[in-house]
């Protein structure tokens, strides 16, 4: 059974890096990126609920994933995600945004930034996993199950040497991940110190600390483990794969996330409206004229 890579990319944590490598190396059918759904609609590539056989994929990744996912996957699946020191992750995402992104993401100031970075790691583990999140006595303790359900967790400091275990792993020989959206020496620096910032994180800085301390008991030299790995909790985000499939929910799920983008990247939003609008009309018609003739 081929083995199939389900990553969540939490923003800063190098996942732009190893979504590169799996789209260089594994044809175009097999691998989804969700961290920039306006990519996907500018490149013409299809988005997940138009994938004629998503059960060809061996690779789903990116920042808006969703449990809802897992009923269409095929295979032998490896759950991975990584993390980042709160503070580190805090300032590489200030350059990111001053530097790199359109100007409407950029914040409005130092205090609007650090608001919307409280949580990112505990928020970006459990968003894909609504069940877990519905089960759980807080976000602490939900992001925590999700990363005790995964195979494979690791710190930015393997992030080579278990991206490449990764795409191994997929059966990609000699892989050669490279450094992707590096913003070191890009855009100003965030005014404050670190300290400051771990205040700021809020969960992420118990989350983070939970997952060193067991690395640095465990010792492990495997860059395909996970120093926090629960068996339950890696049977409950597995037994989400038997779960109905959910289109609407997931339509609904991967729309708003690329309304987002597009509201803010789309240098023209009335015709970008239009065009939606006459994707809209056009699949309509053709999914009741196919319909008709099926009956006929």
């Amino acid at each position: 059974m081929a083995r199939v890579l389900f990553f969540v990319h939490v923003p800063k944590c190098a996942g732009m890096s190893l979504t590169r490598a799996l789209e260089r190396h594994l044809p175009a059918d097999e691998v989804y990126q969700s961290t920039s759904l306006i990519a996907n609609l500018r490149a013409g590539r299809p988005d997940f609920m138009e994938i004629a056989q998503p059960d060809r994929l061996r690779a789903v990744i990116g920042h808006w994933l969703h449990e809802a996912m897992l009923p269409y996957l095929r295979g032998d699946l490896r759950f991975a995600t990584s993390l980042r020191e709160p503070a580190a992750r805090i300032r590489s995402q200030y350059r990111f945004d001053m530097a790199l992104r359109a100007p409407g993401w950029q914040p409005a100031s130092p205090e609007a930034f650090l608001a919307r970075n409280r949580n990112v790691l505990c928020s970006f583990l459990l968003a894909p996993f609504p069940t877990i999140r519905a089960e759980s006595a807080s976000p602490l303790e939900g992001a925590k199950a999700v990363l005790a359900g995964m195979d494979t967790v690791f710190d930015m400091d393997q992030a080579s040497a278990t991206q490449a275990a990764l795409l191994a792993d997929l059966g990609i020989a000699q892989p050669e991940p490279r450094r992707e959206n590096v913003s070191s020496g890009r855009g100003g620096d965030f005014p404050g110190e670190d300290p400051a910032l771990r205040r700021a994180a809020g969960d992420d800085v118990a989350l983070y600390e939970w997952f060193r301390d067991a690395r640095e008991r465990q010792g492990s030299e495997d860059p395909l483990a996970n120093p926090v790995f629960d068996p339950g909790a890696r049977a409950r985000l597995g037994a989400l794969r038997k779960a109905p499939f959910k289109p609407d929910l997931l339509a609904r799920y991967l729309a708003g996330k690329l309304a987002r983008e597009l509201q803010i990247e789309a240098p023209d939003r009335a015709a970008m409206q239009s065009r939606l609008y006459r994707r809209h009309v056009y699949a309509q018609a053709l999914h009741q004229a196919f319909a008709e003739l099926r009956e006929g």
